[in-house]
């Protein structure tokens, strides 16, 4: 049999061949995060048979390779008010340096001592 894999996004497709007797394959150098089809045909020396039906699946999520950016801080605070805040912005990273669905966990120090720690 005849394995092929392409990203339904990209066109062309990556294929490779199995032994007869091998009903399955593994399938190696897929990119995180990224959804890719899957079909398989037999193959003789009369020729390329017809391919199964296509299977579309999706890789898991990885760890984003890039921080977010322009991190700015404003003061929300009214300063009659006994509780001060701030609101923070952020970019997020580029979906491709994302690898994944983000969530956002925000740290905030409270003296020079922590922020050295946290740094290291």
């Amino acid at each position: 049999p005849i394995v092929f894999v392409c990203k339904p996004s990209v066109p062309g497709y990556r294929n490779f061949t199995v032994g007869s007797s091998e009903l399955t394959a593994a399938l190696p150098d897929l990119e995180e995060y990224t959804q890719y089809g899957v079909q398989v045909r037999g193959i003789t020396l009369g020729g390329t048979g017809q391919a199964s039906n296509a299977e579309v699946f999706q890789t898991q999520e990885a760890v984003p390779t890039a921080a977010p950016t322009n991190v700015t801080i404003s003061n929300t605070s009214d300063t009659s008010a006994t509780t001060r805040s701030v609101q923070m912005q952020w970019v997020p990273p580029s979906a491709e340096d994302l690898n994944g669905q983000a969530s956002y966990r925000v740290f905030f120090i409270l003296d020079d001592q922590e922020v050295a720690a946290a740094a290291a």
